[in-house]
């Protein structure tokens, strides 16, 4: 069940070199838990950062495909369906 709530950051710091924001969210209990099912982790911690890091590296996927189209077929106009 996702509560309503004001999100706020708290401050800055590093945990293993990566740079860390503390923030307070509300997220979907339900979501997060099969968040965490689906990749096989632990804490909310880990489900989250394993979820934007997936989100960043599909989105560079798609960017670079982007781009091997452009240079390999130019112009040439192309509809994929899937």
């Amino acid at each position: 069940m996702m509560c309503a709530a004001s999100v706020s950051m708290f401050h800055h710091y590093y945990v293993r070199g990566y740079a860390m924001t503390e923030t307070s969210i509300s997220i979907d209990t339900e979501l997060l838990a099969e968040a965490r099912k689906i990749a096989g982790t632990t804490t909310n911690q880990a489900a989250i950062d394993h979820a934007l890091r997936d989100l960043v590296e599909r989105e560079a996927a798609s960017a670079e495909f982007d781009r091997i189209v452009e240079r390999e077929l130019g112009d040439t106009k192309v509809t994929l369906e899937f």
